[in-house]
């Protein structure tokens, strides 16, 4: 319904701030701002992991369309009505259960799928980046809407290229899971590791709210907030993702381990309806 909203929002305001311009201005207005909310759309009525990753990286960009519609004409009604729908939506898509709900949908047969946190030193990188894609997708269309048209394809085209290099970066946050399944633990984490971490459940002590004075081997990141430590009966090896000083990666060997599930307390309730041990 909020994306609904944002439709009927977002076509009013467009309405009044291409009031009186030229045809093509208006023709191309239309083309971006229909695109982006059928994406969108489409997304949101079959749910998967990459479609996870296109609605949170164009909810944002709602935003953004809007506050531009808002400058160049719409009035603060439509336009202050348009911004503040496309924040809502975009609080939505990046809450927890949405995500929980939307890479739970991509699972393989009977396996429970928790999205975990962001880790704190890429947040800045990764705002800046999809800062960068949407300013150059919303300055394309607004250049090619005002019949600049070599200027506009030389944005646009920059906005595309940058679409096929930071996009697989985008979707790599989506696919960031700790995964309940039959037989054990699964940590899928690209973004921290070098391979899917899997522990058999006869080798799983138990799971718990971190204490803050653990050693345990943090594999959030680290990420802010509390985390789920997963006690071994036996070690397993981990491997970080490489680094511009070992770009091979280094090996751990763990007897504990923490993680940052986006719901914690969900994990441990989940953990204990499949027989592991919680607490």
């Amino acid at each position: 319904m909020a994306w609904v909203a944002i439709a009927v929002a977002g076509w009013l305001a467009a309405a009044q701030a291409l009031e009186g311009r030229a045809a093509a201005a208006a023709t191309v207005a239309t083309v971006v701002l229909w695109s982006l909310w059928a994406a969108v759309a489409v997304v949101l009525m079959v749910p998967s992991t990459a479609g996870l990753t296109v609605a949170r990286a164009a909810a944002p960009l709602a935003a953004a369309a809007g506050a531009t519609m808002w400058v160049c004409g719409a009035g603060a009604l439509r336009g202050g009505v348009a911004c503040a729908a496309a924040a809502l939506f975009a609080t939505m898509v990046f809450g927890a259960d949405l995500g929980q709900a939307f890479v739970q949908a991509s699972a393989y047969g009977d396996e429970q799928r928790f999205p975990l946190r962001m880790p704190a030193a890429i947040a800045l990188p990764l705002a800046l980046s999809w800062a960068v894609w949407a300013a150059s997708v919303v300055a394309g269309a607004t250049m090619l809407a005002a019949q600049q048209w070599a200027g506009g394809a030389l944005v646009a085209l920059l906005a595309v290229g940058l679409s096929v290099l930071l996009f697989p970066r985008f979707h790599q946050l989506s696919r960031r899971w700790l995964v309940l399944v039959p037989a054990g633990v699964v940590v899928h984490d690209p973004t921290v590791l070098v391979d899917t971490l899997m522990v058999t459940k006869p080798n799983v002590a138990g799971l718990r709210l971190a204490e803050a004075d653990t050693e345990a081997a943090d594999l959030s990141g680290p990420a802010a907030g509390h985390l789920v430590e997963v006690s071994l009966n036996e070690m397993e090896t981990v491997v970080f993702a490489g680094t511009r000083a070992k770009p091979a990666g280094t090996a751990l060997h763990v007897q504990s381990f923490l993680v940052a599930p986006s719901r914690p307390g969900r994990v441990l309730l989940a953990a204990a309806a499949k027989r592991l041990t919680v607490g």
